[in-house]
C-alpha cells in the first residue's frame, strides 16, 4: 500500500461521502453521516409540498380538485412518491454503514451495537460486492466481506446514477482491501455470483 492507493482512497470515500479516517496504515470507517441536503431536498420537500396540496384540495379548496383531477392527483402523487423513493435510499445507505470498520495491521474489526468482531486472512474468505438496480436510473452498491463461516458482513454501501462507476469503485474498494487483508486472489465476479 502506497501513498497513491492512499490518495485515491480518500478520494473515493470523498465522492461517496463515506465518514473515514486515515493515520498511517490505520484505517477507520466511520458510521455514516445523515446526507442533509438529500434529505431536505429530496425527503422532506417533496412530503411538505404532499402534505399542503392534500391540505389544500381536501379541506381549503375541494373546487379545484374537480376542474384539475389529473394534474392534482399526478401532483400529489409524484412528491409523495419522490419523497419515499429518496427516504429508502437514505435508509438503506445507513443501514449498510451503521458500524465502524478499522483495518490495522492486516486486519478488521467490525463493531457495532450488537457485535464485534475481527477478521483477517484466517477467517476471512473474500471481500465481495453486489449491485442493485433501484429506479430512475439509480444503481446502488454494497461492499461486503464473506467470512470462512460463509457469514456476509456488510462494509460499505453507496449509490450513484452511473452503473460503472458504482461497479468499478466496488471493485477498487474490494481489490484494496483484500490486498491489505493478504488475501488470496480471488475472481470477485466468480465470489459475488456465489451468493
Amino acid at each position: 500500500m502506497n501513498q497513491t492507493d492512499i490518495n485515491v482512497l480518500k478520494s473515493k470515500f470523498k465522492r461517496h461521502k463515506i465518514s473515514h479516517q486515515i493515520d498511517g496504515y490505520k484505517i477507520t470507517i466511520g458510521v455514516a453521516k445523515t446526507n442533509y441536503p438529500i434529505l431536505i431536498g429530496f425527503v422532506i420537500f417533496p412530503l411538505l409540498i404532499f402534505i399542503a396540496c392534500a391540505y389544500y384540495v381536501l379541506i381549503e379548496n375541494s373546487d379545484i380538485f374537480s376542474k384539475m383531477p389529473i394534474k392534482i392527483i399526478l401532483l400529489i402523487l409524484s412528491s409523495l412518491g419522490f419523497s419515499v423513493f429518496y427516504a429508502q435510499r437514505l435508509l438503506s445507505n445507513r443501514k449498510v454503514n451503521n458500524s465502524i470498520k478499522t483495518f490495522y495491521n492486516k486486519s478488521l474489526k467490525i463493531e457495532h451495537k450488537n457485535f464485534s468482531g475481527s477478521f483477517d486472512k484466517r477467517n476471512t474468505k473474500a471481500i465481495g460486492y453486489s449491485t442493485n438496480y433501484l429506479e430512475d436510473d439509480v444503481y446502488e452498491g454494497t461492499l461486503f466481506l464473506l467470512d470462512t463461516q460463509e457469514n456476509i458482513y456488510p462494509l460499505l454501501g453507496f449509490d450513484d446514477e452511473h452503473e460503472k462507476y458504482v461497479i468499478g469503485d466496488l471493485k477498487w474498494f474490494a481489490e484494496f482491501f483484500s490486498y491489505y487483508l493478504e488475501l488470496e486472489n480471488i475472481d470477485l465476479k466468480e465470489e459475488q455470483n456465489t451468493l
